[in-house]
């Protein structure tokens, strides 16, 4: 499961997120949709660790952000795909799942696991 406690992040005085707390049951799909500058995008990035909020965390599978080791275990669970335009047009998002899979040293059938679902 991954869950968001209490996150909050702002830069400056503009606070973008406030105290988010979610939780997302495996094998759900779920849809980030609110207009522009609204935070979808920091949200994903404090998913991510490439933004570190002022407090709360993130938390998946019981690993949190707190260790080099713990980042990389993360990292190796949890991927995005932000911008389309970093995507091979001859490849399918199972083959980019599978290759980011290869690059993370995860094996295919992990992905064969999570895409049939």
């Amino acid at each position: 499961m991954l869950k968001i406690h209490n996150v909050k992040l702002a830069f400056g005085e503009h606070v973008v997120l406030d105290e988010i707390s979610l939780n997302f049951q495996i094998g759900t799909i779920v849809g980030l949709v609110a207009p522009n500058g609204t935070g979808k995008s920091t949200l994903l990035n404090v998913i991510l660790h490439n933004l570190e909020p002022q407090a709360g965390y993130v938390e998946y599978d019981h690993l949190r952000y707190r260790s080099n080791r713990e980042i990389i275990k993360l990292h190796r669970l949890i991927c995005a795909f932000p911008d389309q335009s970093d995507l091979f047009p001859f490849m399918s998002g199972r083959d980019h799942l599978k290759l980011y899979a290869d690059l993370w040293k995860n094996s295919d059938k992990n992905v064969d696991n999570i895409t049939e679902n």
